[in-house]
């Protein structure tokens, strides 16, 4: 018992646990840990019980215990590491549709080519929003993803239309109605999206619309680039580029940036369907993105505190 005792403890230190993943890294150490702990106190007199032991634990560094890494990258046409601008002069870039070609390409990338289609309509109702009578009133305009839409309607979703919130958007009214905002959130949107609506040109929130004029302009984004595996810096540049176009557009406005909200980590596989789903634990180590977000938001403090 003693000699099957120090082959545990040999096991705890010889053996790595390693993933690509930060989160799946210390879920498996910790599960490495619980079991190791867990079988080590007791005696075990049969060389089948270390033998299970080690087929766990190799199932651990494998990767075939139940609730799989994160899902890779998904930055299938950019760099995750890389900013896809870093001014606001820069030109943010469009791909087609990705089932296939598609006449008026979008910054998004990661719709097939009918929820393309239906992102593009949704873009330029607002477009046209932002350029009608309400646009010329509003004294707030919120720009964002699905938490921002969310106070009005059901974030704009590939796969389902949106639908009417009325009971939000009521709540909206009444915190934010004496400036008669305007909500220009879709979702799904990350910065490179946002950015790509609002710089100059045929389909843009700012450029075709100089009735839209707000004396405040309320920002939240990030979360849908740290779920595509954006690095961190990477995030923060792309945000401070898009605050430098709101700036250069309506310089007199005043900005409201927004930090991240905490997000649920990533568990299991986004391939296959009913195997992934979000987690419920915001501390970290569950959490794939706790330090990203961390790291963003620290990053997005200090731009501001220098502007």
């Amino acid at each position: 018992s003693s000699r099957y005792g120090g082959l545990l403890a040999r096991t705890r230190q010889d053996m790595p646990v390693e993933c690509a993943s930060c989160c799946c890294d210390a879920r498996r150490r910790i599960r490495y840990e619980m079991l190791t702990q867990a079988l080590g106190g007791r005696e075990y007199r049969t060389m089948p019980a270390v033998l299970l032991l080690l087929l766990l634990s190799g199932m651990l560094t494998l990767g075939l215990w139940p609730q799989s890494c994160a899902p890779p990258p998904s930055c299938r046409l950019w760099s995750c590491s890389r900013p896809l601008a870093n001014s606001a002069s820069d030109r943010w870039p469009t791909w087609p549709a990705a089932s296939g070609v598609h006449l008026d390409r979008t910054p998004r990338d990661n719709l097939e080519l009918d929820a393309a289609k239906r992102w593009l309509a949704a873009h330029r109702a607002q477009v046209r929003t932002a350029s009608s009578t309400a646009g010329s009133r509003a004294r707030l305009a919120f720009l964002g993803d699905s938490i921002t839409e969310g106070w009005v309607r059901t974030g704009f979703s590939p796969s389902a239309e949106s639908i009417p919130q009325p009971e939000c958007e009521r709540i909206w009214q009444q915190a934010f109605g004496r400036w008669l905002p305007v909500n220009l959130g879709l979702g799904g949107d990350r910065v490179q999206d946002v950015g790509w609506r609002i710089q100059p040109g045929r389909d843009s929130l700012i450029g075709k619309s100089p009735n839209l004029d707000p004396a405040v302009w309320v920002l939240m984004l990030g979360t849908n680039d740290l779920g595509a595996r954006e690095e961190a810096h990477v995030v923060a540049s792309e945000i401070s580029v898009v605050l430098a176009q709101l700036h250069e557009a309506r310089p007199d406005a005043q900005i409201l940036l927004n930090a991240i909200l905490p997000r649920g980590g990533d568990e299991g596989d986004y391939r296959q369907r009913g195997q992934f789903h979000r987690s419920a634990w915001w501390a970290e180590p569950w959490n794939n993105h706790f330090a990203p977000i961390h790291e963003v938001n620290a990053r997005l403090r200090q731009h501001a505190a220098t502007r």
